[in-house]
């Protein structure tokens, strides 16, 4: 689930954003470090992507949008 807030469609390969969502436990710091080291590890082919990645979000994303109802505003809050 790493790649799902991060990773642009079509930009998988080029760009990342880290630390631009916060997770609802946790920290932020804390967070954005696992994740720059996941990316280190798919970029240096080391690991990949899950072929259906971008269905995969699409579906978490819907999640993620009935799970905050009462913070329909905070669309940086994710469950990590």
């Amino acid at each position: 689930n790493w790649f799902k807030n991060c990773i642009p469609p079509g930009y998988e390969d080029k760009l990342a954003f880290l630390g631009w969502t916060r997770p609802h436990q946790g920290g932020i710091p804390a967070c954005s470090e696992m994740l720059s080291r996941y990316l280190g590890q798919i970029w240096s082919g080391e690991k990949s992507l899950p072929s259906n990645w971008k269905e995969q979000a699409q579906v978490d994303k819907k999640v993620a949008e009935s799970w905050y109802k009462e913070a329909a505003d905070y669309h940086t809050v994710m469950d990590y």
